[in-house]
């Protein structure tokens, strides 16, 4: 017998998701900068600079995901507006529910 959901688990479990697609380019920069500063690397978006690690160059690699970080510009005030749309729909059900079983004692 498996343990029933509430909405609840439900609706954080889009918003932990909505807030992860959001953050992924900020996420993606700042492992770029951790790896790039444990191999002693520099990165800049000038172009790739040689980062060798056991035989391979990340150089190429780091650059693009150091770039990607623009795409935050669109990802975070688009997880924003969405974060904020998903909870003004989940308030709203609460408050339809709320109303909805207070009918029912009247």
């Amino acid at each position: 017998m498996s343990a029933q959901r509430g909405p609840f688990f439900w609706f954080s479990g889009v918003c932990v998701t909505i807030l992860v697609i959001a953050m992924l380019p900020v996420i993606s920069v700042s492992l770029t900068y951790a790896i790039a500063s444990a191999l002693g690397c520099s990165v800049n978006e000038g172009g790739a600079t040689p980062c060798p690690f056991m035989g391979v160059d990340l150089g190429e690699t780091l650059v693009t995901m150091m770039v990607l970080g623009w795409l935050g510009l669109i990802t975070l005030p688009m997880g924003g507006v969405a974060l904020a749309i998903w909870l003004a729909a989940w308030i709203g059900r609460r408050i339809w529910r709320r109303g909805r079983l207070g009918q029912g004692n009247a």
